[in-house]
């Protein structure tokens, strides 16, 4: 039984000092963290309160999931999420979930100033697609993922800059955007280039299209339902999905517990329809499939690649480049995954194929289907690029090729240990009356081609052009073969078991082909060098 105290109810009383007292502690205790400032926290009460007791940190150190009779979540925002009635999509899947095992659930109010001053300790909702990552969020494990709302762009309908015609953030370039800085989309991909204005409210952002500070504003579809204008169009496509989760303090007391009887009564609600129930009586969009298929292991993925410039490789710097590299990078971040969320390692081909076999990392930068290979690795559905071989002549061998053949007898063309260049090559190679005469490695081929040990090599345009471009060339023409090139594909390996993170990238990378974004990857790669 609460009673009055100065007209204050004690219930509210309590739940307020534990606050304060909670404060004090992470000053003495705890490394505060203030950049997810939407994050919601959770605080959990042990079935047997005792008032006179020693504060907060004596419950929190003393709370056992076992024996937790109630979940109070404080929060800030209000909107169909979540309320201050405690009524809202999100209040209902965590409030059901939890119910599963006698776990009540009750939801209070605080300002977003409170908010931000409690972060980093104790559990609150997180974004595991913008800030589950170690060097930042080493305190903390997540639940799986409950929701994914997308990020729209809008613009004012009197005064679209695009034309009604979204295609990819090469479209953005020289535009002053506004986002969001509690989940900036564009932490997930390097583009220094882009022009952004923090913007903290759905709100905020209308004013400022409308003022003409910003041009386009890129903000969770979900704010949509705060605002009624009839002048502010989006486009279609979102730009990023925005994954949510609850963050957990990875040293609270049955940390792993609690996300397990969440995770567990998740999957419930799914399996018997409730979730999709929900969602109706919420007028939400429905997340990606792919969604309900992410299990967090609360590590980074790891990702294997071999030197292979200018697709996969290592430059002076120590990071991972190339192409291959950046369209991966890209369409994860478009399915929500930061850049700390996955670890890029250089690993020998032999290794790496060892790796995949064993099941010692989530995805491997690339190769092709091989039926060997199928037995222990599954290849993504799309391809990530066509290894297109063609002809590089040097320009001072005066050799002519009118498509059909040379003005001059040669012997033989440089090739590469290894490479099966397929059928309708080694046709084409017959008909010019040409033997391939093989060196160890690509790097061997064109060096032995800069220093005039050919006039003529067969390989891959883009792997010229960077190999070239090293030694500072340009004085060579290519000619294309007009024959079948060979698709590389992702590999995932079987033992892991990660089909959910290869239908996620085979969508970003589908997008970035449909989109015209790959093409500038390209584009942009050979240009920055």
């Amino acid at each position: 039984m609460y009673g009055m105290i100065g007209g204050m109810d004690m219930k509210k009383m309590w739940i307020w000092c534990s606050v304060l007292c909670a404060i004090l502690w992470a000053v003495t205790g705890c490394a505060v963290q203030n950049e997810t400032v939407d994050s919601q926290i959770i605080r959990v009460e042990t079935e047997n309160q005792d008032l006179n007791g020693q504060g907060s940190e004596s419950v929190i150190r003393s709370t056992n999931v076992d024996t937790s009779k109630s979940l109070v979540f404080i929060q800030s925002e209000m909107s169909k999420l979540y309320s201050e009635s405690g009524y809202g999509f999100y209040n209902d899947i965590i409030r059901q979930s939890f119910s599963k095992y006698n776990i009540d659930v009750t939801f209070d109010s605080a300002d977003a100033d409170q908010i931000e001053m409690e972060l980093g300790k104790d559990i609150y909702f997180g974004l595991p697609g913008c800030s589950q990552n170690i060097s930042k969020y080493e305190n903390s494990l997540f639940t799986n993922n409950f929701y994914a709302s997308p990020y729209k762009i809008y613009y004012l309908k009197t005064d679209d800059p695009l034309g009604g015609n979204y295609t990819h953030i090469e479209s953005l370039l020289g535009l002053k955007l506004g986002v969001n800085p509690g989940c900036d989309p564009f932490k997930n991909v390097e583009y220094s280039d882009l022009t952004t204005t923090a913007v903290h409210s759905y709100i905020e952002g209308i004013e400022a299209l409308k003022s003409g500070e910003i041009d386009l504003l890129i903000y969770d579809v979900l704010a949509e339902s705060q605002v009624d204008d009839l002048a502010i169009g989006s486009y279609e496509t979102p730009y990023a999905m925005r994954y949510h989760a609850i963050r957990v303090w990875s040293d609270y007391p049955d940390a792993d517990k609690l996300i397990d009887l969440f995770d567990k009564g998740l999957k419930e609600l799914i399996d018997n329809g409730t979730y999709n129930e929900l969602l109706t009586s919420y007028d939400m969009e429905s997340p990606p499939e792919s969604l309900f298929n992410i299990q967090y292991d609360r590590k980074p993925i790891e990702i294997g690649y071999p030197e292979f410039p200018p697709y996969e490789y290592t430059n002076e710097d120590g990071r991972p480049v190339g192409i291959c590299i950046e369209t991966v990078k890209e369409a994860l971040a478009l399915g929500g995954f930061g850049l700390d969320d996955y670890v890029l390692k250089p690993i020998p081909w032999e290794r790496l194929m060892d790796m995949g076999f064993n099941g010692e990392v989530d995805m491997i930068i690339e190769g092709l289907k091989t039926e060997e290979r199928a037995e222990y690795l599954h290849f993504s559905n799309v391809s990530i690029f066509m290894l297109d071989f063609d002809m590089a002549v040097r320009n001072d061998s005066q050799l002519v090729y009118d498509g059909n053949r040379f003005n001059r007898d040669i012997e033989y063309i440089g090739g590469v240990r290894g490479y099966d260049y397929g059928e309708s090559i080694y046709k084409k190679l017959d008909t010019l009356g040409l033997d391939v005469k093989i060196e160890p490695s690509s790097s061997d081929l064109v060096e032995s081609f800069s220093n005039n040990r050919y006039e003529i090599i067969l390989e891959d345009e883009n792997v010229v052009k960077y190999y070239l471009g090293e030694v500072g060339m340009a004085d060579y023409t290519i000619h294309e073969l007009n024959a079948n090139g060979h698709d590389s594909y992702l590999f995932y390996p079987k033992k892991r078991d990660v089909l959910w993170l290869r239908d996620l990238v085979d969508k970003g990378i589908e997008r970035l082909k449909y989109d015209g974004g790959y093409n500038y990857i390209v584009k942009d790669y050979f240009e920055s060098r």
